[in-house]
């Protein structure tokens, strides 16, 4: 079957399926094959699943997995609707813990105690938000949408720790980086740059027509205009300049929160926490990447996200992210080159981008098998998988996060957290995860016997011979810190 014409997108992923070829030593999976899709699209093993994948077949797995059915697990939806604040839109984050401390600021004598009940209501909305992303990742069968929400949340990185982003974390993954992990680049792009976390996290709602006046709205911020090209769309090797930045920048002056935010008044209130103000813009035609864009307000800014969504270099980028995120530190370029098509021809599918990959021989080929080195994250996730243990409490794991140098949500810069072996192995890091090993194997249900079953037996014969020497107390902590499993 020929690949669709560059110009028509409106194809099915059944399409896909049949015109992309299948790595022969994928098309029936071996224990092998399917322990490295699971260690690579999913967060690893938990009990049972190597085996119920290989009787589910490549085909069945991918098709679920691109796919997702609505719904969790009862365990694991119960332990969801214990958080209160999940469904709570970004106005009533931002009533939920900013008015309060808007008036503790105006009651000088009651604001120690009001500061501190206040804050407390910011690290609930953020605690809530972070055990919803470790409980899903450890307990969902939604595998590799919950690999492409971490992907997705390093891609389009923000800082908890700045102003109300801490607060709006919750209602961006559940409300757009969860929803459209799997769906159209363009749709989820356009999200994120609306969304009142990344708008505060890079400044765009200080972006404002300059007024000669100072103050917060004093004149252009290049902030997010720099990182939207630079991280998040054509890439440090895009073919940008500093010009295009201020061209961008100019397109997306306005795009900011509502007025009297928390407590927004008049027709311009989105509960979404998006407002566009005409009178901050930067009226008149701009030019950026060399194409005229005609005055419109609100609508340049929506010109230009399309532009950057469909352009070459995008794809390439992103496909070269990907590649990295479920390949190799340095993936072979018929891969990605093969990725960024699969990207393109599809006008920005995600599912078909990540079908292309999952299918390529490059993903399947042995000398990129075991190679990976997890990321703190990825390691207490597989580790609770592997257990067959789904956190009562998720603050154990997310101070286990913090000492392993990879607090969630913690990234200060907007680059995200990197994924290469040289950025998290080193002595001290091994020492921490053989900490993490031990405490985790401490009052684990799981026998050494269960844990290797589970895991498909991917231990050589020094850990297995370490293993069986140990004490039967330690067994569990030998396997969970060998490097093998710190590996994927």
């Amino acid at each position: 079957m020929p690949p669709p014409a560059r110009g028509c997108f409106a194809f099915s992923l059944l399409a896909w399926l049949a015109w992309t070829a299948v790595p022969a030593q994928a098309a029936a999976l071996s224990p092998d094959d399917a322990r490295h899709l699971l260690a690579r699209a999913a967060y690893g093993p938990a009990p049972g699943e190597l085996a119920a994948l290989q009787a589910q077949g490549l085909d069945a797995w991918l098709a679920a997995q691109l796919s997702p059915a609505a719904g969790e697990p009862p365990a694991l939806q119960a332990r969801l609707d214990t958080l209160d604040t999940l469904a709570l839109t970004p106005l009533e984050r931002a009533r939920r813990f900013r008015a309060p401390l808007k008036a503790a600021k105006r009651e000088r004598q009651a604001a120690p105690e009001a500061l501190r009940e206040a804050r407390q209501a910011e690290r609930e909305l953020l605690h809530q938000a972070q055990a919803a992303r470790l409980w899903r990742a450890v307990g969902s069968p939604h595998q590799l949408r919950e690999v492409m929400v971490e992907f997705w949340a390093d891609h389009f990185n923000v800082y908890a720790r700045k102003r109300t982003v801490g607060a709006m974390l919750g209602d961006l993954e559940e409300r757009v980086l969860r929803p459209q992990a799997l769906g159209r680049f363009r749709a989820l792009l356009g999200a994120v740059a609306r969304h009142p976390a990344m708008l505060d996290y890079l400044d765009n709602w200080r972006n404002s027509r300059p007024t000669g006046q100072g103050g917060r709205f004093g004149g252009l911020n290049e902030n997010y205009a720099r990182e939207l090209l630079e991280l998040h769309t054509l890439g440090v090797q895009g073919g940008y300049t500093q010009t295009d930045v201020g061209a961008l920048a100019t397109v997306l002056t306005g795009w900011g929160l509502p007025r009297g935010w928390p407590d927004p008044k008049g027709p311009d209130v989105d509960a979404s926490g998006f407002r566009f103000d005409p009178r901050r813009h930067v009226p008149g035609d701009k030019r950026v990447l060399g194409t005229r864009i005609p005055g419109g307000g609100v609508d340049e800014g929506e010109r230009v996200l399309d532009m950057l969504a469909a352009h070459p270099a995008t794809a390439h980028f992103l496909a070269r992210k990907l590649a990295q995120r479920f390949v190799g530190d340095a993936p072979p370029e018929p891969l990605v080159t093969a990725v960024a098509e699969a990207f393109s021809r599809s006008g920005g599918r995600l599912d078909a981008t990540l079908h292309a990959l999952l299918r390529h021989p490059g993903f399947w080929a042995r000398e990129a098998r075991g190679t990976r080195f997890k990321t703190p994250y990825r390691l207490v996730v597989s580790t609770h998988r592997a257990l067959g243990q789904l956190p009562e409490d998720a603050g154990p794991s997310l101070r286990a996060l913090e000492r392993l140098g990879q607090p969630l949500h913690g990234r200060v810069t907007p680059d995200g957290w990197p994924v290469t072996r040289a950025a998290w192995l080193n002595p001290d890091a091994m020492a921490r995860r053989v900490g993490l090993a031990a405490a985790s194997a401490r009052g684990a249900q799981a026998s050494p016997e269960a844990v290797r079953e589970t895991l498909g037996e991917p231990f050589g014969t020094t850990t297995l011979a370490a293993v069986a020497a140990a004490p039967a107390g330690l067994r569990v902590a030998l396997l969970l810190g060998a490097p093998e499993f710190q590996q994927h």
